[in-house]
């Protein structure tokens, strides 16, 4: 299995405590769950009784699948039951036969599914689990579902029979880049550039199963034209299926990732995304908050303001290269273009926007930055930055703000070129227009350390002295 050290660390706690364990673990769609649990179960020797849900099933539909599994897995004659108390009722009695010195492993896969509104399934979980299984310190509850926000909600924040029965978290996010790169490795692809291993994970962002659509036998741009360019591949239209599975047909959140997404501009505000919707604020913020916790969008404090004034920005790689690329085109004009990526791989659009998602990438990979500039044990805060001109005074934007407890603030600019930077004097005069611009703004007065984070480095020249520290693409990769 690749990565998800933290997570296999919490599984193995839930094996060698003194109490029966209720573990939610909940994550975008494709990005490994499933995998995980199973994978992890079968590595340890230990045997799962599971459940699966069915998208769109009504409750008969759940329950007769329930059925069928429980008999073809562990023999359970389940004819009779008729809800689904009966079923967790004859999981007891099960339980009751099995040796109580081994583990015990309930996992309910896709609980959302499942656990429709007149279903009953949530009270008849809990009470199984308060009335019985709690008392067992051999027994472990998997509770998996992709629909992150309702899993926090009508789980782990759950008030009625549920109320504070989750003894751990897991939630589940993106291969980094460095684990991408391992898994790459184990598909076949031994002999990727970083450049390219950045360039496939600003289109599928590090979701393990896109990554494992890739076939090792064609080139990045080949891939990429297969996934996402041609008609039924599987990509192509992958980004209405997935917030139909999350948020179902009539929810706004497609929408309000849209508007993220459709524009140059990078931060919204609240009230400029309200404006755009006949939505209450009230009603918004529970929107944008279940974006952020399926991983759609991320959350930005502003240098200097107060918290109230943060602003929202589509980080969720997929949706953003869909949106920008995929969601225009026709199947017609698909047809007609056999290899149309290829086309547009090599134009300047590309170019000039893959160089931003490259610092939304940078942003989320912001421990390995640290840890490349020395500072990994010191308290920081992380922000964009950006000034609007006036008729006088020209307007700037500064990539990355590091902004550190001892009173220090590290201005990252971020390039991605295909070969080693060259400083001009006209972008040194930019970059200190950057840098002054934002030493005048700063009321708190911090010393301002000047550091480029770009592909291959910077060349040196009179113009690189100015710079305080110099990193590369590399240094994302790290552990």
């Amino acid at each position: 299995m690749i990565g998800r050290e933290k997570e296999k660390k919490i599984l193995n706690e839930t094996l060698t405590s003194n109490r029966a364990e209720m573990v939610a673990v909940y994550g975008r769609r494709r990005i490994g769950k499933t995998y995980l649990i199973e994978q992890f179960y079968k590595e340890k020797n230990i045997k799962t009784i599971s459940l699966i849900g069915q998208s769109g099933a009504n409750m008969q539909t759940q329950l007769s699948n329930a059925k069928s599994r429980l008999l073809e897995q562990h023999g359970l004659d389940l004819s009779l039951a008729k809800n689904w108390t009966d079923v967790f009722e004859a999981i007891k009695v099960y339980h009751m036969s099995q040796d109580k010195e081994q583990s015990f492993v309930f996992f309910i896969d896709e609980l959302p599914w499942i656990a429709t509104a007149r279903s009953g399934f949530i009270g008849a979980l809990s009470y199984s689990w308060n009335s019985y299984f709690e008392k067992y310190s051999n027994v472990t509850f998997i509770l998996c579902g992709s629909a992150a926000s309702w899993m926090v909600k009508k789980v782990i924040e759950e008030k009625g029979g549920l109320h504070q029965r989750i003894t751990r978290q897991i939630p589940l996010y993106p291969f980094t880049l460095q684990e991408s790169e391992v898994y790459l490795n184990t598909l076949g692809f031994h002999y990727l550039s970083r450049k390219e291993i950045i360039d496939l994970y600003i289109v599928l962002g590090g979701v393990a199963q896109y990554l494992s659509f890739l076939n090792p036998k064609q080139s990045v741009c080949e891939n990429i034209n297969r996934l996402c360019f041609t008609v039924g591949g599987e990509l192509q239209r992958e980004f209405q299926t997935l917030f139909i599975a999350l948020f179902g047909r009539n929810g706004i959140h497609q929408k309000v990732v849209k508007l993220l997404g459709s524009v140059k501009k990078r931060l919204f505000s609240v009230e400029e995304i309200s404006k755009k919707f006949t939505l209450k604020t009230e009603q918004l913020y529970v929107t944008l908050d279940e974006l952020e916790m399926a991983g759609f969008i991320s959350k930005y404090n502003m240098y200097g303001r107060k918290k109230r004034d943060a602003r929202y920005a589509l980080t969720d790689s997929f949706s953003a290269f869909h949106l920008k690329w995929i969601e225009a085109l026709s199947q017609s004009e698909l047809l007609e273009n056999e290899n149309y990526w290829q086309y547009v791989n090599s134009s300047q659009s590309w170019i000039s926007w893959s160089g931003n998602s490259f610092e939304s990438i940078c942003h989320k990979h912001i421990l390995q930055i640290k840890k490349a500039l020395g500072i990994a044990g010191v308290h920081t805060q992380t922000y964009y930055w950006s000034e609007a001109g006036t008729g006088s005074k020209k307007g700037t934007e500064i990539d990355m703000l590091i902004q550190r407890a001892d009173k220090t603030v590290m201005v990252i600019e971020i390039k991605y070129h295909n070969q080693p930077f060259s400083i001009s004097k006209s972008y040194a005069e930019i970059l200190k227009h950057k840098v002054e611009t934002f030493r005048v703004s700063d009321k708190s007065r911090n010393s301002l350390m000047l550091v480029m984070l770009t592909t291959y480095g910077v060349k040196k020249n009179n113009y690189s002295t100015m710079l305080n520290d110099d990193i590369t693409m590399d240094i994302l990769f790290e552990k």
